[in-house]
């Protein structure tokens, strides 16, 4: 498979072992992948004012083609065969598909909640109103059919006059779910239609509780027409232009918009929420494709929402899962947002100060402790839990610290934080720096790339040649030759050199995660780039390939198995794309 890269005036091709690809829109999305159950057409549904979930309409598209091309336009997918093309674009109505491919075009539905897999009770019923196709779909508690959970419908609006009904179940098969040991790996779908094309035809598809407003919906999308393709950076080689311009869209593309609640999911098709840290760690790239001031809203936002704890939910819709770190992210990007003139005014810094002081307070001069899965690395397995005190939250402990004291300076106020500040720093010192590293816990000498968020966070903390060491060792124990790090050190007993899925087995314990390879790299730019030259060159290049020819087309995946470079866990990951943007605007900055 060619995967081309058609954003307006730059252009780049790639040879791909894949054929997938994700369109979003305001919280939709349409996701090209026959070997998941999470492939079709999905809408948000609110369940209530503060709770939402996904729900999937479409479940497959056959077009009468084998395609040999994938371009992609940002909001437009398209598949070219020697038979012809098919464009596949989503806005908020619903999916729009063209295409002059001759023959059929055979539609399969599969309406369901996201992660209600019962086959009990499901009825379709296909006929035509308003001019449309409608498909209502009823959800019975049971096969008795005598009591509806719900009634929802998929409307379908096309130029394309031949038609057949199948109205035939069939049974599925989902290899990529099997390898990743999710389950159940086997489902059975509804074939609905098979539209006959013989010429330029057009087919929309949208979705709704009732049927007009589905109708509605597909009409408005038959009318509609794509987004034009946006350029949002023209610097560096062909490949990192495209990259960081599809980086970009990716990172706006997960913008959502449900009920009253807007946000950014952390990733699709699994993480359909708006977590805290990921919002954290991705808002200073929002501030780089020139979204500042939506970035601040958002984290103003989640700052409102500070508990008598001081911590922030660690997602919304909230989880009974605790974050030690999420608050700590909000509170660093704030603090760099706020070195942008005029982005802040002294009601705003007020009350962010207000918040700061009752964490400060809250935690006074002890090491911040993690209960099991409070830090980013989340799961747990073989007794690997990373309770307690660890680095990376106490580097973002300081570095909330740091912005406490500067906002005294702004604010004229009494230098209330910095001697805390200070001996907090002294602290985490002699409590982590022992033997020439950063031990990962305060009791556990575990080499992790934890080290490096530490840096990023507060790179005052050790003095450079100390840094140094710590890299070395880190990189000595954890780096991988394709261009990223293990998240543990790859002699330890509990290392998988493959991604295991979902068992947790590698997730955290030998999975190289893109977000945290592109902070690696900042890091060693920032320290020193001649001596880490060769590791930054190879971790850019790792992220470009990533986005550019492995996986969904022009998305960052989550991570890559330690043993080789591929696309794995989640497809399609917000931070994955804020710190590819982030990198390669630092790597123009300090090394070019």
């Amino acid at each position: 498979m060619i995967y081309t890269h058609d954003l307006g005036k730059l252009s780049c091709s790639k040879e791909s072992d894949s054929a997938r690809f994700m369109l979003t829109s305001s919280g939709s999305f349409f996701y090209r992948n026959d070997k998941t159950r999470f492939r079709g057409l999905y809408f948000p549904e609110l369940r209530n004012d503060v709770e939402w979930t996904m729900f999937k309409t479409l479940d497959t598209i056959k077009v009468n083609h084998t395609p040999y091309e994938l371009v992609n336009r940002q909001s437009e997918i398209i598949e070219r065969s020697k038979s012809g093309t098919a464009s596949y674009a989503l806005g908020k109505d619903g999916l729009k598909l063209v295409t002059d491919v001759k023959g059929e075009i055979t539609l399969t539905v599969d309406m369901r909640e996201i992660y209600d897999f019962g086959d009990a009770g499901r009825i379709y019923n296909i006929f035509e109103d308003h001019g449309c196709i409608i498909i209502e779909y009823k959800k019975y508690t049971s096969n008795v059919l005598d009591n509806i959970s719900y009634t929802r419908f998929l409307a379908i609006k096309t130029d394309i006059s031949g038609r057949e009904l199948v109205k035939a179940w069939k049974e599925c098969d989902f290899e990529d779910d099997s390898k990743r040991k999710s389950w159940p790996s086997r489902l059975y779908a509804y074939e609905c239609i098979r539209l006959k094309n013989n010429r330029r035809g057009t087919v929309a598809f949208s979705y709704g509780r009732s049927a007009e407003e589905a109708v509605f919906r597909a009409k408005a999308c038959f009318n509609s027409s794509p987004e034009p393709v946006k350029i949002y950076w023209e610097h560096g080689t062909i490949e990192s232009m495209a990259a960081y311009n599809c980086a970009a869209a990716s990172l706006a593309g997960l913008y959502s918009e449900i009920g009253k609640t807007s946000g950014y999911f952390a990733g699709l098709p699994w993480f359909f929420q708006f977590w805290t840290r990921d919002l954290g760690i991705s808002a200073k790239a929002l501030a780089l494709i020139g979204k500042g001031d939506e970035a601040k809203k958002h984290l103003m936002s989640l700052l409102s929402l500070m508990d008598s704890s001081a911590r922030l939910p660690n997602r919304i819709p909230n989880s009974t899962l605790g974050s030690a770190d999420g608050t700590l992210w909000v509170f660093k990007r704030i603090g760099e947002l706020a070195e942008t003139k005029g982005m802040f005014n002294r009601i705003e810094l007020e009350s962010i100060q207000s918040r700061l002081g009752a964490i400060i307070t809250q935690n006074g001069d002890k090491l911040l402790e993690a209960k099991p899965g409070e830090t980013w690395m989340d799961t747990t397995y073989g007794g690997d839990t990373r309770v307690g005190p660890r680095i990376e939250i106490q580097a973002l402990y300081l570095a909330t610290l740091a912005l406490a004291s500067k906002l005294d300076l702004v604010l004229g106020k009494k230098a209330e934080f910095l001697p805390a500040e200070n001996r907090f720093k002294d602290l985490v010192a002699k409590e982590f720096y022992k033997e020439g590293y950063l031990w990962d816990g305060r009791e556990d000498k575990t080499h992790r790339p934890n080290i490096f968020l530490a840096y990023y966070a507060y790179p005052n903390l050790l003095k450079k040649e100390e840094w140094e060491s710590a890299f070395d060792k880190c990189l000595e124990k954890t780096w991988l030759d394709w261009g990223g790090l293990s998240t543990i050190d790859k002699s330890h007993p509990l290392f998988c050199e493959e991604y295991t899925g979902e068992d947790n087995r590698s997730y955290h314990r030998g999975d190289s995660w893109h977000f945290l390879n592109a902070i690696a790299a900042i890091c060693m730019i920032k320290l020193n780039k001649e001596k880490y030259q060769g590791y930054i060159e190879k971790i850019i290049a790792a992220e470009i390939k990533d986005i550019l020819a492995l996986g969904l087309i022009g998305r960052p995946s989550e991570l890559s198995s330690a043993k080789e470079e591929r696309a794995e866990g989640s497809p399609y990951q917000l931070w994955s794309a804020a710190m590819t943007i982030e990198l390669l605007n630092c790597h123009r900055t300090y090394m070019c």
